[in-house]
């Protein structure tokens, strides 16, 4: 059996499953926006524009990451792809997450965390407590991996267009 690009592990490391999830890294806070190739996006935060109407029917895709983590970098392609697949024009924002206290303020489970209009994509997130700069790890058919798996990411957007149509 051949495997996909997203059942791949994106963070390998020879620690084991409870020492990877309690690893902590004190760093400090930044956010960015990967912006659309229109141009039209803009950094969290600004305030929004004459178009408001517009721009709130627009589905907010956040990434949340800790430096050094390469899974982030791998799921920005990919989750392009998928955006496109479904046909979501949007903005990815990139939320780096430098501190112990603010992966608990932002509910932070590990890198890479994707979020569809706030909400994870993955179901059992809001169950967990287990907040910590780490890497994330999903269940898949094939154990735990690294990568979000498409099928989490597809069902999350389908969900949110949903909602919005």
């Amino acid at each position: 059996m051949t495997s996909s690009p997203s059942s791949t592990p994106l963070c390998k490391s020879t620690t084991s499953l409870p020492q990877l999830l309690s690893i902590e890294t004190p760093i400090s806070e930044s956010v960015d926006t990967l912006h659309a190739a229109d141009g039209n996006s803009k950094p969290a935060g600004e305030e929004p524009t004459e178009n408001a109407n517009e721009e709130e029917s627009v589905m907010r895709v956040e990434v949340l990451y800790f430096d050094g983590c390469p899974g982030h970098e791998n799921l920005l392609p990919r989750l392009r792809d998928l955006m496109d697949q479904e046909g979501v024009d949007a903005p990815i924002e990139l939320k780096s997450i430098k501190s112990a206290q603010t992966a608990e303020r932002e509910r932070f489970l590990g890198s890479p965390t994707l979020r569809i209009n706030g909400e994870d994509v993955d179901a059992t997130a809001g169950s967990r407590a287990d907040f910590g700069l780490k890497c994330r790890l999903y269940a898949t058919a094939d154990g735990l991996q690294g990568a979000i798996p498409d099928e989490l990411i597809l069902a999350s957007i389908r969900a949110h267009q949903d909602k919005a149509g």
